[in-house]
């Protein structure tokens, strides 16, 4: 949890963060997300999956072959395993765990301002180029808990230049519903409906604006295995701020401060202070 003086647009700029990191790495794209949760899926005998396909009946059981890597569907029927069945790279996004709607690979223009991203962060590895065309939601924007338009319009309040290049904070995060011309490399939450703006494996990042954000984050399901990382403004409502502090009081049974991350990292900007909480 990252507690500033006032109100600012820190979540977004952490979003972004992650986002550039994201676009250093081959495999960083929802199809191979996808691919990659799949197989971790069938290594984890003690919570065994349940996969659907988009277009058979059966339910289906992940399996990796241990002499060679491939990955099988099982069919599970009354009377034990069924069909079996390859999972291929390129058709792997048409298995989907039960209980989550199908993967959703949105396709469309690759990023604008990639000259710019890749002089945002000083000292960051090379972009991959491929991953300016290929969407990702590996990192959640939770937005303002007034709702999407607000948070939009505030982000596109702080702008970034590089040499004749310029773009807003808001541009640059490639939310779909902002550019929906574009791929995406950021998924928003919206607080105040309760929705992902589309259909996605779970976020291993949620980046959080706000107290009120924050409560209503940690009653998602889709987040509940993935880091999330809080913007609180101390100068938000006093409730709100109770409201907080109590709900984080609340995890101490299931999660301790982690001293010692919180040590290795940089020392916070004046009037910052960053508190870390890992699993127990």
């Amino acid at each position: 949890m990252v507690s500033t003086p006032c109100d600012s647009p820190a979540a977004g700029l952490i979003a972004l963060g992650a986002m550039r990191r994201r676009l250093e790495s081959h495999d960083a794209d929802d199809a191979s997300r996808h691919l990659q949760r799949l197989r971790a899926l069938a290594s984890d005998r003690e919570h065994p999956a349940t996969l659907r396909h988009r277009s058979r009946r059966w339910q289906f059981r992940p399996e990796l072959e241990p002499e060679t890597g491939l990955l099988w569907a099982c069919q599970i029927d009354g009377r034990g395993m069924g069909e079996r069945l390859r999972i291929l790279d390129y058709h792997a996004t048409d298995w989907f765990v039960e209980g989550e709607p199908p993967l959703e690979v949105l396709m469309g223009d690759r990023l604008s301002h990639g000259g710019l991203l890749a002089a945002i962060a000083d000292g960051a590895g090379a972009i991959v180029e491929a991953t300016l065309a290929q969407s990702d939601a590996a990192i959640s924007l939770a937005g303002r808990v007034r709702g999407e338009s607000e948070t939009r319009r505030f982000l596109s309040r702080f702008r970034f230049r590089a040499g004749s290049d310029s773009a807003d904070l808001s541009q640059l995060l490639s939310v779909h519903e902002w550019h929906p011309g574009l791929v995406s490399r950021v998924t928003f939450f919206n607080p105040r409906t309760g929705r992902l703006d589309r259909s996605t494996d779970p976020p291993r990042v949620v980046i959080v604006d706000g107290g009120t954000s924050l409560l209503r984050v940690l009653e998602f399901e889709l987040f509940r295995n993935g880091d999330v990382i809080a913007v609180i403004p101390r100068d938000a409502d006093h409730d709100e701020l109770e409201d907080v502090a109590q709900r984080i009081s609340s995890l101490s049974q299931w999660y301790t401060d982690d001293g010692d991350l919180a040590t290795a990292l940089p020392a916070c900007p004046v009037g910052v202070a960053v508190r870390i909480l890992e699993r127990r």
